[in-house]
């Protein structure tokens, strides 16, 4: 093996989107990417009034495109988050009421948003070893 490159390795792949997940260094060790880098994409969902959003285990980014104004909607955390794992979401319309929820098992810090206006986001991070959710903005 020569100096300085990486080598990937067979069998390391996404089976669902054939993404490359690891390779083998220079140095002869195995590195895989972990799920928090793995993390990404955009979810577009167009709710309605009363609805709760989950968010996705893998996907970073939910883009909220109602209609027009809802009177409350919920955003609600992913099941099974990684630890530092970021959920961020943006609203296209008001939200006249907003509750941003954990999922079981998760708690929420003091400080989270009860209400959005059009073009407003938001984005939180999970730290594991407490199973709480901190806003970031």
């Amino acid at each position: 093996m020569s100096d300085n490159k990486a080598v990937p390795l067979l069998g390391l792949v996404n089976i669902l989107t054939g993404a490359f997940v690891g390779f083998l260094g220079a140095d002869g060790f195995e590195y895989l990417i972990t799920a928090t880098c793995l993390q990404g994409g955009v979810n577009y969902v167009i709710p309605l009034t009363g609805n709760t959003v989950t968010a996705g285990n893998t996907v970073k980014n939910t883009v909220l495109e109602p209609a027009g104004t809802l009177a409350n909607l919920t955003f609600k955390m992913p099941p099974n988050p990684v630890d530092q794992q970021v959920v961020a979401f943006s609203t296209t319309q008001i939200l006249t009421i907003l509750t941003v929820s954990a999922n079981t098992g998760q708690t929420m810090a003091n400080g989270m948003p009860t209400a959005a206006t059009a073009g407003q986001g938001f984005a939180f991070i999970f730290n594991k070893s407490l199973s709480k959710w901190f806003r970031i903005y």
